[in-house]
């Protein structure tokens, strides 16, 4: 008899702590407004500061890609169907889905005249820059899974 007292006193003490130390997803997300979701959520500010001011080398740099010839014109096609409408942020909540480094930020904005703009955008970090990955086919400088 002692010793199911033992086991059921161990269980009653280390099954809370275990479900203090987990979060909804077991642990694997951050914690709201935590320093790595600070980094996020100012590339998709600088993102929107591009569109608005149809800025093409400011949405490069936020997007983090060369500013070579192909992100220049794809960076134009970009402002010319989402920018110039005035987006204010109302919220970004930033998801790491995917690991520390790679993560969803759900943006929600108004546009000037008042229309809810949603959008979800991909960020990473590379060598401690966030970036929105908006622009196709462009590989980081990290290896895939699929290459190891």
């Amino acid at each position: 008899m002692p010793r199911r007292r033992t086991l059921l006193i161990a269980a009653v003490v280390v099954t809370p702590a275990l479900l203090l130390g987990c979060g909804e997803d077991g642990g694997s997300s951050r914690e709201r407004g935590s320093a790595d979701d600070a980094g996020a959520r100012k590339s998709v500010e600088a993102y929107v500061r591009a569109l608005n001011e149809r800025d093409a080398a400011a949405l490069i740099e936020a997007g983090g890609v060369p500013s070579d010839r192909r992100a220049r014109r794809e960076a134009q096609e970009i402002i010319e169907e989402r920018g110039g409408k005035g987006l204010r942020v109302q919220e970004v909540r930033v998801e790491h889905d995917f690991g520390p480094d790679v993560g969803s930020a759900k943006l929600h904005a108004r546009t000037r005249e008042g229309g809810d703009v949603r959008e979800t955008l991909t960020v990473t970090r590379e060598s401690g820059e966030w970036h929105v990955s908006i622009f196709r086919n462009r590989p980081g400088d990290k290896p895939s899974s699929g290459t190891l």
